[in-house]
């Protein structure tokens, strides 16, 4: 890594991370950009530095004869990114953990002084891109904290990381309110089409030992508030910021304070991630609960939600609530048997797509998905519609440790993209296997499925039929699937087919032939395709079309 002034290199850091001055220390956080192939097409790092008091970085390197002179050293700190996305302009939002600090060797034996976001030596912030640019942030005069898990900043950039166009600190604490301790968990961060930006997040907390400082300001504003509840943890709550990250409003659930409580047996709450469906609705994964029998519901802002629910679907104009979640099952209540962790999920054609990881086994829609032994771990996605109904569970065939994991998703059109890791073991997407490569490694995988644009139909007992309905009713069937040689299509459209042909997992078509087969039946030849995942399009006489999946073995 170089750090340069202008065009000029002024210092090569590589060589400093052999100096094990420091703990903690993140050297740089690497932002890199993939095509839908998985084809880097950008890439850059970035790092943050506190200034001092002359709105100078504190790190100043120095290299005398392949030495460090120790009179004033700091690694440069990455930035601790937890979520990025784009808006409609290519500008990119992400929100970093902050962990800023400094130990300054001041003199020659080693004595040291250590300064944080909060010493008074401390004038602000700078953020480096690649090591070439940089942008400096002040701090306000009643410092954000920036404990292990205590604060937040959102920062936005124009595309390519050439301008900061704004930054905001997820809380902005007041003087009264100093003595509380937020321990924050931000689970994601959406974009909508206008730009503006929704984070959601669990807070746990620790009062003062009056009670009095019992609140948090949202930093940017004068008015927004996050509360805490004696007896209450994992504060589930989320905000809305315009396109110059300036917050509009805070929703959060929160319990009746007017019940009395049997001891300590609060309301806990929590928000696993957002997504905007394909009608603009902010559909938000989370629920709350409570070992106190007396509190059976709680509110979101002013809307009274039950406990144990699913998700909320959310006007993203105003925070209102569209619809209320539905009951937990209690299959998805017993997720993994000890243990489930949801990482991403996606709403789109009346499908909630989640993405998670689960321990030993796994009760899902009637079917039950189970691993060896106990201390072992697998992946895979469900699906829900969005009244909550269970539809199916594509479990990835992993026997893994706790270090696998599910990472991201993204939908676009009907392809599914899925990223992860696997710390060994290997994995199973569709007619693709990721092989043991007996050390930690990460995926993207494309998984072609277009069954999740279309209303499903249980196909009960034949799991190998593939059904593709109009309006509730079936209009084909393609079975059997997977299929080896030969596929057939029972069509009752009301018009007759003209046509089909097949798209591999790389975009590619090939015209097929259909052979009829009596009324309203065809068959497929597909002996001649490789085996891979494809989708079957039928094209009626008039040109419209209907596309079903298809594993050819």
């Amino acid at each position: 890594m170089y750090f340069y002034e202008g065009d000029s290199i002024v210092h090569n850091g590589c060589n400093l991370y052999n100096y094990n001055f420091f703990f903690n220390v993140l050297p740089a956080t690497a932002y890199v950009v993939f095509d839908l192939n998985g084809n880097i097409v950008e890439q850059h790092w970035l790092t943050v530095a506190l200034l001092n008091s002359e709105r100078e970085p504190f790190n100043v390197y120095d290299q005398i004869g392949g030495n460090l002179n120790n009179k004033n050293i700091l690694l440069t700190n990455g930035l601790s990114v937890l979520n990025t996305i784009f808006d409609n302009d290519g500008n990119i939002v992400l929100i970093r953990q902050m962990r800023e600090n400094v130990s300054v060797n001041i003199n020659d034996t080693n004595s040291y002084a250590h300064y944080d976001i909060q010493s008074p030596e401390v004038s602000g912030l700078r953020i480096y891109v690649d090591g070439k640019r940089y942008f400096d942030i002040p701090l306000p005069d009643v410092r954000p904290s920036t404990g292990y898990n205590n604060n937040y900043q959102i920062l936005k950039f124009s595309p390519h990381f050439d301008s900061l166009l704004a930054s905001q600190f997820l809380f902005e604490p007041t003087l009264e309110h100093l003595d509380t301790i937020c321990e924050i968990q931000v689970n994601d961060l959406k974009c909508a089409k206008d730009g503006n930006v929704y984070l959601v997040a669990n807070s746990d907390y620790n009062l003062s030992a009056t009670g009095e400082a019992n609140s948090l300001k949202i930093g940017g504003s004068d008015s927004l508030c996050l509360h805490f509840h004696s007896y209450d943890s994992g504060e589930g709550f989320f905000v809305k910021y315009d396109t110059m990250l300036n917050p509009v409003y805070l929703r959060q659930y929160e319990r009746d304070t007017s019940i009395v409580l049997n001891g300590n047996r609060g309301l806990s709450s929590a928000m696993w991630g957002c997504q905007f469906d394909d009608d603009g609705i902010l559909t938000i994964l989370g629920g709350a609960s409570s070992m106190d029998s007396s509190i059976t519901s709680c509110y979101f802002d002013t809307t009274e939600v039950e406990l144990n629910k699913t998700f909320i679907r959310v006007n993203p104009e105003n925070g209102t609530v569209v619809n209320q979640a539905v009951t937990v099952s209690a299959e998805q209540s017993s997720f993994g048997g000890g243990g489930a962790y949801f990482t991403d999920f996606e709403a789109s054609g009346n499908r909630l797509i989640w993405q998670f990881k689960y321990r030993w086994w796994l009760d899902f829609a009637d079917s039950l998905y189970e691993k060896p032994e106990k201390t072992q771990w697998g992946m895979g996605f469900a699906v829900w519609d969005y009244d909550g109904n269970e539809l199916y569970f594509v479990d990835y065939g992993v026997n893994g440790s706790v270090n696998n994991g599910t990472r991201s998703m993204c939908l676009q059109d009907s392809v599914l993209y899925l990223t992860g890791m696997l710390a060994s073991g290997g994995a199973q997407f569709g007619d693709i296997t990721v092989p043991n490569a007996g050390a930690s490694q990460s995926f993207i995988a494309r998984y072609v499925d277009t069954a999740f644009m279309h209303p499903y139909v249980q196909p009960g007992s034949q799991q190998d039929i593939q059904l593709v309905v109009r309006d509730g009713e079936p209009v084909v069937t393609v079975y059997p699937n997977p299929c080896t040689q030969r596929v057939t299509v029972d069509w009752d459209g009301e018009e007759p087919l003209a046509s089909a042909f097949v798209t591999d997992i790389s975009g590619r078509s090939y015209d097929i032939i259909l052979k009829a087969a009596g009324q309203g039946r065809y068959t497929v030849d597909f002996s001649s395709m490789p085996p891979a995942n494809y989708l079957l399009t039928l094209v009626t006489a008039s040109g419209h079309r209907i596309t079903s999946r298809l594993l050819k073995r």
